[in-house]
């Protein structure tokens, strides 16, 4: 993101889903990590979540906006509805 940030680009993160994917645990990343760097770039930074409270403290101080979306791709998922965030910094 850095290599690639100037007040033209816009990011779009699609972390793993806080405390639904073990990802978190391994690699010791955490809604603060992404929101703290999103915060950092120059350009327009987009980020999908889950709706969790956790994720919203994290990203206090960006647009939140709550959406609805199904799961979909997994064979499992069952076309699951839930609730996310759309988060936008700039």
């Amino acid at each position: 993101m850095k290599k690639a940030d100037s007040k033209k680009t816009v990011h779009f993160l699609d972390p793993p889903y806080y405390e639904q994917d073990s990802m978190y645990k391994e690699r010791g990343v955490t809604p603060k990590d992404v929101c703290d760097m999103a915060r950092k770039m120059k350009g327009q930074v987009i980020i999908t979540y889950n709706d969790h409270p956790e994720v919203r403290k994290s990203c206090r101080g960006m647009k939140q906006r709550k959406i609805s979306s199904r799961y979909t791709l997994s064979s499992n998922s069952n076309n699951k509805k839930s609730k996310e965030l759309l988060i936008i910094k700039g």
